[in-house]
């Protein structure tokens, strides 16, 4: 599978905006996917334009499958456990009921009628989509501005990049495994590798922490799904513990300088959870809650 970053797919979606189709036939969103020009007037092009920002950027079997139907797109994703109905970020596709039954979305089922994609997390809880076909067939590609009640669900397409640079100081990751080891049995290899072995320790720890503190009861198998997503509670400077030490962990592991592995979260934590925040396209404001973790994690 090709793979992109999410920034590439986003950059290709707002040079877009304000492209009109005047009438199907003057769709390219839709020329391009159908391969010969469209008068039917079936031919809704919200999810051709979705296929054709991907495939723009060269990857379009990043969605699985190539469909300009809204429910078939959101059935790959769901059959493939990368559909979510909480914890919306930039670059999710995002999927719209318009009567407004979010039941319609869990599971997939092919009545979604309208698909885009998410720019930004704002400060108020809102999210500014990029959207094609905003008129009935006749409209144009869009900026606009949705709320949590409105959406079905989203898509996270396997995005490459992930939310961070690089590790660059693997004697800090070996700090963060040595720990792991001590306090809660991981038995990883101390190399100073972040791979999907410290990161599923990570995520058990986080899942005993929560368990501990917040009587989550949460099985503890290194999968962050959703039901660890709700235990998740807000981390933010002055606090202290293991909890604060995990995040500090999956920071460190990503990337970020948190002034060390020590539980405490203090200005260089708060720094690094910002950075960890704006490279993710969420807003940023310090405090690591649900989808900041959940982009750490992921």
């Amino acid at each position: 599978m090709a793979r992109v970053s999410a920034d590439k797919v986003l950059n290709i979606a707002r040079a877009e905006i304000g492209t009109a189709a005047t009438n199907y036939k003057k769709c390219k969103y839709n020329t391009d996917f159908y391969g010969y020009v469209v008068s039917a007037s079936w031919a809704d092009w919200c999810a051709a334009f979705i296929w054709w920002i991907f495939n723009k950027a060269g990857a379009a079997d990043m969605l699985y499958v190539k469909t300009a139907g809204c429910g078939v797109l959101g059935n790959a994703f769901y059959n493939r456990g990368r559909f979510k109905t909480s914890g919306y970020k930039a670059g999710d596709i995002v999927f719209f009921h318009w009567s407004n039954d979010r039941s319609e979305s869990v599971p997939i089922t092919y009545t979604l009628d309208h698909v885009g994609i998410i720019e930004k997390v704002n400060a108020d809880g809102s999210y500014t989509t990029i959207e094609g076909n905003t008129d009935g067939g006749n409209g144009a590609v869009m900026r606009r501005t949705r709320y949590a009640k409105d959406i079905s669900g989203v898509a996270r397409p396997d995005y490459t990049g992930g939310s961070a640079p690089a590790p660059t100081d693997n004697t800090k990751i070996k700090n963060v495994q040595t720990w792991l080891n001590k306090s809660y049995n991981a038995k990883l290899t101390v190399d100073g590798l972040y791979g999907g072995k410290t990161e599923y320790a990570l995520v058990k720890a986080l899942q005993t922490v929560l368990n501990k503190q917040y009587s989550a009861k949460l099985t503890v198998d290194g999968i962050f799904g959703q039901k660890t997503y709700n235990a998740i509670r807000n981390l933010k400077q002055g606090a202290k513990g293991d909890y604060v030490k995990v995040l500090q962990g999956l920071l460190i592991c990503h990337g970020y300088d948190t002034g060390g592995l020590d539980g405490v979260f203090g200005s260089k934590t708060t720094a690094a959870v910002k950075a960890s925040q704006t490279k993710s396209g969420l807003y940023v404001d310090g405090i690591a809650g649900k989808a900041t973790f959940e982009e750490l994690c992921g």
